[in-house]
């Protein structure tokens, strides 16, 4: 979220985002509705191209598929 592979930097705009993934990851997300806001926005900040995203392995994939990592 935070990193931008195409220019090799990373964003400081991100860091909202980064900090509700990192309270999603640590169990304090817990309704459906919010990790579904979450989900799309983590998308739309891992996309590259229209219907493009990378995934959290680091492959190119459907901005559909792009989802949430498991919580710890």
């Amino acid at each position: 979220i935070l990193y931008d592979p195409n220019r090799k930097r990373v964003l400081v705009s991100g860091r909202e985002l980064a900090s509700k993934v990192m309270l999603y990851l640590l169990g304090g997300v817990t309704e459906r509705m919010e990790r579904a806001q979450l989900r799309i926005a983590v998308a739309n900040a891992r996309s590259v191209g229209k219907d493009q995203g990378i995934s959290f392995e680091g492959k190119f994939v459907k901005l559909k598929e792009v989802g949430l990592p498991p919580q710890l």
